[in-house]
C-alpha cells in the first residue's frame, strides 16, 4: 500500500478532554496501523464550558490526530438536547473537513477505518457518498449482544446504525460472539475478526515472582459496573475461597465507584482481604498486574476485554466467565472458564488455578498474547484488510 494513501480513522468513542479513557482501545488500533502506514485520526466531541469550537492537533510520525470540540447544549430535555447536539455535531464535521486539509493536506480520503457504528458512522457514510470511499468498521460495543441489547434501542438510532452497517465494506468485530450479534441485527455481510491490542512496552512478566499458594493475589480490573461485571458475585466467591485459603486477597483496579463493593465486602466480613487502587494510568494497571498472580473476570456480558489480553501478557492465568469473546481464546493452558453467574463454579475455578498454578507456563501465556494481540500482529492484520479493499 502506497504511503500517499490517505487512511482516516474515525470513531464514536476516543480519549479526549471530554473523557480521558473512553475508547482507548480505538487509539491503540490506530497506533497499531501507524507502525506500517500513516494514519489520520478524526474525533468530534461535545464539551461543556466552551463558548466556541475548539480543536487540538497531534503529529507523531505516522500517527496524526485531530480532535474537534463543539459546545454541548446543556438542556436536560431528552428531546431538545439530542436534536440540537446532533445538528452541532454535523456542523462541526463540516468544519473538521477544512481542518483536515489545513493541518494534514487531506482533500481526498482513500479509506475510512471507523470505530463503533453510532453516531459517528455518518462520517464514513459521507465519504462513501461524496468520494466513493470504502470503509470498514471495528466494533466493540456490548449493546449489540443478546444479553445487553436493551441498550440498542430507539427507532432513529436503529435506522441510522443499520444504514451505517449495511453500507460498510467489511465489519471487523473483536470477537466471533459479536460477529453473530451484528449478523442477527442485519449489520453487514462481510466480516473479518480483529481483536484488541496491548502494549508490549508496559505489560511484562515479573521474572522474580514467587507464587505462594497460601497467599494468592487475585486481581480484577474494571469500572466496577455491577450489571456487567458482577462484582458482588466475585466477592461472594472470594468469601468462600478465603475459608479455604485464609491468606487469599483480591486487588481491584477500579475506574469507578467502589462503594457498592466495599459495603458488600463488609457484609461478607472480607474487607481485610480486598483493596482498591482507584483510577490508574496504563503504567499503573501494568504495575498492578505485574505484582498479582491470577486474573478474575465474572462478567454477565462482554466482547473481548483488553484487560484479559493484558493479564495474559503479564503472565497471569485467567479465570473468566464465557461471556463475550474471551472463551474464543482461553484454552486450558491459559486459564479456566465458567458460565456467567455461576458463583460455585467461580469458587471451584479460583481454587483449581491456585492448586495447579505451576502447570501454567507464564512465558507461554505471554507468547500467546504477543502472537495474537500485539500492536505488530494487529497492525499487520488491518493492513491486509485495507489492501483487500484498495486492491
Amino acid at each position: 500500500m502506497e504511503k500517499s494513501t490517505n487512511i482516516l480513522f474515525t470513531s464514536s468513542w476516543y480519549p479526549s478532554k471530554a473523557h480521558e479513557t473512553l475508547g482507548n482501545f480505538v487509539e491503540k488500533h490506530a497506533r497499531a496501523v501507524a507502525l506500517y502506514h500513516p494514519v489520520h485520526v478524526l474525533y468530534i466531541s461535545s464539551l461543556p464550558g466552551i463558548n466556541e469550537t475548539e480543536y487540538t492537533v497531534k503529529k507523531e510520525g505516522n500517527y496524526n490526530e485531530l480532535i474537534v470540540y463543539y459546545k454541548r447544549f446543556p438542556s436536560r430535555s431528552k428531546i431538545l438536547a439530542p436534536i440540537i447536539n446532533w445538528f452541532r455535531y454535523q456542523k462541526t464535521f463540516k468544519y473538521a473537513r477544512t481542518l483536515l486539509k489545513k493541518e494534514f493536506g487531506i482533500e481526498k480520503v482513500d479509506l475510512v477505518h471507523h470505530n463503533i457504528h453510532f453516531p459517528a458512522g455518518i462520517i464514513p457514510l459521507y465519504y462513501k457518498k461524496h468520494q466513493n470511499t470504502p470503509y470498514i468498521i471495528s466494533e466493540n460495543w456490548t449493546g449489540f449482544l443478546p444479553s445487553n441489547e436493551k441498550e440498542y434501542s430507539g427507532i432513529g438510532r436503529k435506522w441510522l446504525t443499520k444504514k451505517i452497517g449495511q453500507n460498510c465494506d467489511i465489519q471487523c468485530p473483536v470477537s466471533m460472539d459479536l460477529q453473530k450479534a451484528l449478523t442477527r441485527h442485519g449489520l453487514g455481510k462481510r466480516f473479518e475478526i480483529v481483536p484488541n491490542v496491548f502494549s508490549t512496552s508496559y505489560f511484562k512478566l515479573n521474572e522474580n515472582k514467587t507464587f505462594n499458594p497460601e497467599a494468592p493475589v487475585f486481581i480484577h480490573v474494571s469500572t466496577l459496573d455491577e450489571a456487567q461485571k458482577n462484582i458482588t458475585g466475585i466477592l461472594n466467591a472470594l468469601a468462600k475461597v478465603v475459608k479455604k485459603i485464609p491468606g487469599a486477597r483480591l486487588v481491584f483496579v477500579n475506574d469507578g465507584d467502589p462503594s457498592l463493593a466495599q459495603s458488600h465486602a463488609e457484609k461478607l466480613g472480607i474487607s481485610n482481604h480486598i483493596s482498591f487502587t482507584g483510577k490508574q494510568t496504563v503504567e499503573g494497571v501494568a504495575a498492578a498486574l505485574y505484582d498479582a498472580d491470577i486474573f478474575v473476570l465474572f462478567s454477565n456480558y462482554e466482547n473481548l476485554p483488553c484487560v484479559v489480553i493484558e493479564a495474559l501478557a503479564s503472565g497471569l492465568p485467567v479465570v473468566s466467565s464465557t461471556a463475550g469473546g474471551t472463551h474464543e481464546h482461553l484454552t486450558k493452558d491459559l486459564g479456566e472458564l465458567l458460565a456467567p453467574k455461576d458463583e460455585d463454579a467461580l469458587v471451584e475455578k479460583m481454587l483449581y488455578v491456585v492448586d495447579h498454578y505451576e502447570d501454567y507456563d507464564r512465558n507461554h501465556l505471554r507468547q500467546y498474547a504477543l502472537n495474537n494481540f500485539s500492536y505488530e500482529a494487529v497492525g499487520k492484520r488491518f493492513i491486509e484488510i485495507y489492501e483487500k479493499l484498495l486492491g
